[in-house]
């Protein structure tokens, strides 16, 4: 297909003038997605903190409701089978009678912050500093926030 002369010419132009201009960002708009960053980032991070003290704190008193439940078996069937040791000895104090047979108190120090966090029926507020999870001879279990 043969192009009038005209076109050609345009064409020819069209072609030399796309080659000199830069396909890059300019230094604003580079500007500009680093400040939504930082204000994205400025938003999260405390959400993330959070989020993160809520999981610790959970796990803390999953691994102390999970002691309790042991004692509480000893308890309720009156065997001395010994009491498995908490991962954190400084966070979780236990405190049984008897290898649990007579019962026992579990104690987790919790870092103050997120609420909403359960032992059995009851659930954490943001000041909440402690939790102290009793078992008694029986092997009923009860969970106490302060």
């Amino acid at each position: 297909m043969k192009l009038l002369p005209k076109a050609q010419l345009r064409v020819i132009r069209g072609i030399n003038s796309s080659r000199g201009k830069n396909q890059a960002f300019t230094l604003v708009e580079l500007m500009i997605v680093v400040a939504v960053v930082g204000v994205l980032a400025a938003v999260a991070l405390p959400q993330y903190l959070q989020a993160r003290r809520a999981a610790a704190n959970g796990a803390l008193i999953g691994e102390a409701l999970g002691l309790a439940k042991e004692c509480a078996t000893s308890a309720a069937s009156d065997l001395a089978i010994g009491m498995t040791e908490p991962s954190d000895q400084n966070v979780i104090a236990v405190n049984t009678v008897d290898n649990c047979v007579g019962g026992g108190t579990f104690v987790v120090t919790l870092e103050p912050g997120p609420a909403g966090i359960r032992c059995m029926a009851v659930e954490t507020v943001a000041e909440t500093g402690e939790v102290t999870i009793d078992v008694n001879a029986d092997g009923v279990t009860t969970c106490l926030l302060t």
